[in-house]
């Protein structure tokens, strides 16, 4: 089991995730995981997977 000592969703779906071997995510950036971007970028959370920021179709400009 994975202890999360009491940390909020975010910090723990981060941990989870490395306990289970990821070391990269790759996403487009959204304002519906922005508490999981707030938990990547906190210094407080240790030993996090690498954020692998993409594009999607409309982020493209033709």
């Amino acid at each position: 089991m994975i202890g999360t000592n009491g940390l909020n969703g975010a910090p723990a779906f981060l941990m989870t995730f490395k306990a289970m071997g990821v070391e990269k995510i790759f996403a487009s950036p959204g304002s519906e995981r922005a508490p999981v971007g707030e938990a990547l970028a906190n210094p407080a959370v240790d030993d996090t997977p690498l954020f692998m920021g993409t594009l999607d179709e409309l982020d493209l400009q033709w």
